[in-house]
């Protein structure tokens, strides 16, 4: 089992509830209107915790787990962020270390834009950053 089996997101929505990746919940039932803080964790920690608004016109938050091959073979990060304008969080749950850009990068694995999801409500095209 790698540490990234054991982090899971949470979500604290506007009206103050949360709910929890742990608890059976899937991201794409989550209610994205209503979302106040993304967070990551760990047992036992806190990997990042993004707080939604006010985000820029259109940005929709995104959250993605990647594997990636490096020169230590096969290693997962998570990617949280705002589409299409940035900023995005790559989270190596291993080192706990976080790297922040101002948005998705086409030439690197780890913060290449990623598929959009129909729930996340937007468009390949806007993930990427073109006017639609």
């Amino acid at each position: 089992m790698l540490e990234a089996d054991l982090v899971m997101w949470e979500v604290d929505y506007a009206n103050g509830s949360t709910v929890k990746e742990a608890n059976g919940i899937k991201y794409e039932d989550l209610n994205r209107g209503q979302i106040k803080t993304f967070r990551l964790v760990a047992p036992g920690e806190v990997l990042i915790e993004v707080q939604t608004g006010p985000a820029a016109p259109g940005s929709k938050l995104v959250y993605r787990r990647r594997t990636v091959m490096g020169p230590q073979g096969r290693k997962v990060v998570f990617v949280v962020g705002f589409a299409p304008m940035g900023p995005i969080w790559v989270v190596d749950p291993q080192t706990k270390h976080v790297e922040m850009d101002s948005g998705f990068r086409e030439n690197d694995g780890r913060k290449r834009p990623p598929v959009p999801l129909p729930e996340e409500g937007i468009t390949d095209l806007e993930m990427r950053g073109v006017q639609v």
